[in-house]
């Protein structure tokens, strides 16, 4: 968690992550520039087609362009000369080094060549999607294998514009409403679940861990409280109650709070989020530090249903897809011990950190 607004760049000044991750992507572009150089090189006086120079050529001139474009973003930082600059840039190793020489040079001309070949892809068929003599038949190995490297440099590249992409929308998006800040006192309120049971915030008796998560049947919202449940005596002997509130309707929560032995809150029309300043935006599924838990979520959502313990949420669901989660830890006289903001759908406290803060003395409060 602490590492957050260093990995996303939302400090964009000179010296910052942001920096950092352009200065990968350009090397991965370079990169991607000298594989494709030697493989259309090679591939130009093996096969005798000449035409491939053209290859080196227009790497180069792409290149060139996306080191001059980022220089002059740098200088003209502040300028609208700059943005355009930085989106030329951005833009330029997109459409060239990730998606013209890795997607489609390296992946369907070379990987997926390979991979239909070896699979014994009837001649037919492959000489109708890799037709002669543009496409050469796999054997020469060199030449094969050193075309599917093209995918590597492209796949990091990916990685770090989508970072950088992710940080420029970041940077201009402003909060709901002013978020409630370690300290101050959690206005109070009676919150109503969806079984008509009223719930306050704050509990003179408990301390309360509110979640405010994303919509009802979210699989990465059910694996996150349902391992929350499976700890709940272990948080209740600490004197913390949960309370997790959804932007979705109680009749659509009712599928599937079956199994969570604490209070789930609907709140449809996002009230609760805008008093709070919960964001939504792309970044919450576009993340890549959010993908191996939506791999996990939707793998174990899909085993679920199979075996008919849980329900398919529904395909355009109350408040969106994009919605951010959001922790806070208020203590029984309304004061806010810690909170959390996160910065993408995976990015919330887990059970040992709502135990850690509260058995620390000094809680952290990270933004």
């Amino acid at each position: 968690m602490t590492n957050l607004k260093a990995e996303l760049g939302a400090e964009l000044v000179p010296g910052s992550a942001r920096q950092h991750a352009e200065q990968r992507a350009l090397l991965a572009g370079a990169l991607g520039f000298l594989l494709t150089s030697v493989h259309h090189v090679y591939g130009a006086v093996h096969y005798r087609t000449p035409w491939r120079y053209h290859a080196v050529a227009f790497g180069a001139a792409a290149l060139l362009v996306m080191g001059g474009a980022l220089l002059l973003s740098r200088l003209r930082s502040t300028t609208h000369l700059g943005r355009i600059a930085w989106w030329t840039f951005w833009t330029t190793e997109v459409l060239v080094f990730v998606l013209a020489l890795g997607v489609f040079e390296g992946a369907y001309n070379h990987v997926l060549k390979l991979a239909l070949y070896f699979a014994h892809l009837s001649p037919a068929r492959f000489q109708q999607l890799f037709p002669a003599p543009t496409y050469e038949r796999p054997e020469d190995a060199f030449f094969e294998l050193s075309g599917a490297a093209q995918v590597l440099p492209a796949v990091v590249a990916a990685r770090q514009l989508l970072m950088l992409a992710l940080a420029q929308f970041r940077s201009r998006a402003r909060p709901l409403h002013r978020r409630p800040r370690v300290g101050s006192v959690f206005p109070p309120r009676t919150l109503v679940t969806l079984h008509g049971e009223s719930v306050s915030v704050p509990d003179a008796r408990n301390r309360i861990h509110l979640q405010l998560r994303r919509f009802a049947g979210c699989p990465i919202c059910d694996m996150h409280l349902h391992a929350f449940a499976r700890r709940h005596a272990e948080l209740e002997s600490l004197g913390v109650r949960e309370v997790v509130v959804f932007h979705s309707t109680a009749q659509e929560l009712r599928k599937y709070d079956a199994e969570l032995p604490f209070p789930v809150v609907p709140d449809p029309h996002k009230r609760l989020y805008w008093e709070l300043g919960v964001e939504a935006a792309p970044r919450a599924l576009l993340d890549p530090r959010a993908w191996s838990t939506i791999a996990r979520a939707v793998w174990r959502s899909m085993g679920r249903v199979a075996s008919g313990r849980g329900a398919l949420p529904r395909l355009l669901p109350d408040g969106g897809r994009w919605g951010l989660p959001v922790d806070l830890l208020i203590d029984c006289d309304g004061r806010v011990l810690a909170t959390h903001y996160g910065e993408h759908a995976a990015d919330h406290w887990s059970v040992d950190e709502v135990l850690g803060l509260v058995r620390s003395a000094e809680v952290a409060a990270p933004e």
